[in-house]
Order: C-alpha cells, then sequence, then structure tokens
C-alpha cells in the first residue's frame, strides 16, 4: 500500500448483524470526493458516530487538508495530488450510499460564509463535532458542529444528512446559536426572570443528546447584573428554538443544597464531552439535564427539567 493510501477510518461494529455486519472502511486518505477533491491529511481531534444493528452508521471527521484531483504523482491507480491550501474541513460518510465519490459529503469548510450571520464572517476553525440519529426521519441522521468564526465569536450549526438516489445529500445548514452580534433577533433568548436578550458570550463546548437535543451554556448582554449566565437547551421537537433551562440570579431565586443550606446560583460549568451523544460533563436525555452548578460559597451537580 503506497505511503499516501495508509491512513484511513474504519467502522467496526458492536454486535454483528443488520446494516454492519463486519467492519467497514468509511474513508481513506486520498479517496475521491464529489468536489473532485481527494480526501488529505485526517486531523486528530474531531470525530463522531451514529447508527447501529438497525441503522446503517454515519461517520464524520475533520480533515486538515484537502489534495488536488489533478495529480502530478502516479503511482498504479492510487494517485497523489497537491495540498490544497484553506481546505480544513468537515466530512461525513454514510454507509448506506453507493460505495466511490458519492458516499462522502463536505459539511463545512474554513473559509465559507458563516450561513445567516451577516456583516461577510466566515469560518476560521472548528471545535466541536456531533452526530446523532435522526430520529422522527428515518433512518436519516443530524450533524451538529461548533465553529470559531472570523469575527471572533462563535456559533452552533446543524445539518442533517439523507440518501437521495444513491448519494448523500445535506440539508442547508440551520443556526442554532450564535454570539456574533450579525445573528437574528430569532436566536435571542426568552430569560426566566424578565425580558429577551441576545447571546453575548457563547461557552464553546456544548452537548447533543440521542434525540437530537441540545445543551447550552451562555452569557446574556443586557441582561440585569447577576442574571447573565443561563444553561440553554434547543430542542429537536421545537426545530431546536433556544429555551432558558437555568439561569443565575444574585438576589432573588435561592437554591436548596443539602449540605450548605440556601444558595444563589452564580454560575454553570459543562466540560468538554466526548465527540459523541451523552458524552461526559453533563447529560440531557428527553425532558432532564443535569449540569455544574456554581454558587459563590461552592458548586454542585443538579438535574433538571
Amino acid at each position: 500500500m503506497p505511503w499516501f493510501r495508509k491512513d484511513f477510518i474504519q467502522v467496526d461494529p458492536n454486535i454483528a448483524g443488520g446494516f454492519l455486519p463486519s467492519p467497514v472502511q468509511a474513508a481513506r486518505r486520498n479517496d475521491l470526493t464529489p468536489t473532485g477533491e481527494r480526501l488529505g491529511i485526517f486531523h486528530p481531534n474531531l470525530m463522531a458516530l451514529t447508527g447501529g444493528p438497525n441503522v446503517s452508521p454515519t461517520v464524520a471527521w475533520q480533515m486538515s487538508n484537502m489534495y488536488t484531483s489533478v495529480p502530478p504523482v502516479t503511482t498504479g491507480v492510487n494517485f497523489l495530488g497537491a495540498p490544497i491550501p484553506n481546505s480544513n474541513s468537515l466530512w461525513c460518510w454514510r454507509g448506506d450510499a453507493a460505495p466511490g465519490p458519492n458516499s462522502y459529503a463536505q459539511i463545512a469548510r474554513v473559509g465559507m460564509a458563516a450561513t445567516d450571520i451577516g456583516g461577510g464572517v466566515t469560518f476560521t476553525s472548528f471545535y466541536a463535532l456531533h452526530v446523532v440519529d435522526d430520529l422522527p426521519n428515518y433512518p436519516d441522521s443530524n450533524v451538529f458542529y461548533g465553529v470559531n468564526l472570523s469575527s471572533g465569536k462563535r456559533a452552533i450549526y446543524r445539518r442533517s444528512t439523507s440518501i437521495v438516489g444513491t448519494a448523500v445529500s445535506l440539508s442547508l445548514p440551520q443556526l442554532i446559536a450564535t454570539d456574533d452580534p450579525g445573528g437574528s433577533p430569532m436566536l435571542w433568548v426568552p430569560a426566566i426572570y424578565a425580558g429577551t436578550y441576545p447571546i453575548t458570550g457563547l461557552f464553546p463546548w456544548f452537548s447533543v443528546d440521542l434525540r437530537g437535543n441540545v445543551l447550552i451554556k451562555a452569557t446574556l448582554a443586557g441582561a440585569p447584573a447577576g442574571q447573565r449566565q443561563c444553561l440553554i437547551v434547543a430542542k429537536s421537537s421545537t426545530n431546536h428554538a433556544l429555551q432558558m433551562r437555568a439561569q443565575s440570579d444574585s438576589a432573588s431565586f435561592i437554591l436548596p443544597t443539602l449540605t450548605h443550606g440556601p444558595q444563589r446560583i452564580a454560575n454553570f460549568a459543562i466540560t468538554n464531552p466526548e465527540q459523541g451523544p451523552l458524552g461526559r460533563g453533563q447529560a440531557i436525555d428527553g425532558q432532564s439535564f443535569g449540569a455544574l452548578v456554581l454558587f459563590p460559597g461552592g458548586n454542585g451537580v443538579y438535574v433538571g427539567q
């Protein structure tokens, strides 16, 4: 095997049977894609998987770069193109697509315009990637990805994957949340205490459960002092509209604790979860979620609705 064909992604079944009876090669370096480019170097950070015995798998991952389709070097049937500048990108593969280029689809790429954010803002890098089954639209799947923007802000997007004919098809990107001021007022958050406010600080990590519900930590702009930290849920049943689920309050709202009496919520903590549903750090499942709540004198883990 030539050196530029040795890197690959393989999907191994947890149990034999169904759509994935045995290990399957999802992607290999130098494979041809629908864009006419070839897969280059796989990025080590982001990868996600969904599917199982009864649902054909979807794999998503990050590429450090891509290769040109016209190769300067030819070795048998394997071609090595030149690296393409600024081609850091997110891709997906579906096991129920026809083998070959049409089994791949590009989710996003550095330099792309940030959909639904004005002012010429573009993608500069990616920091999170999750894939879950789209339960109401079997056997489709949903890809959620976190993006760093050229404005210095962040955004969370969703795209659904399906099969059209024998090829992978992606929906248009849906902007779920952003702290960029160019985002639509439709993404402002209804606070628990009073008012509807834009997000001024979008915490980078977020969780996605098996139902496609998203848990987000953010700071609100314009809310009263002490009431600006919040946990937000974007539920699949409401087309991922932002809903406040917990909010800090320095004066009025008191939360009971087991060992330190009544405490006011100061902030929340969410860690970077593993790239997959129900990752470490926090969890959500349908109507419930858990998170670390910070108090002026300590912290505690809570589960809420």
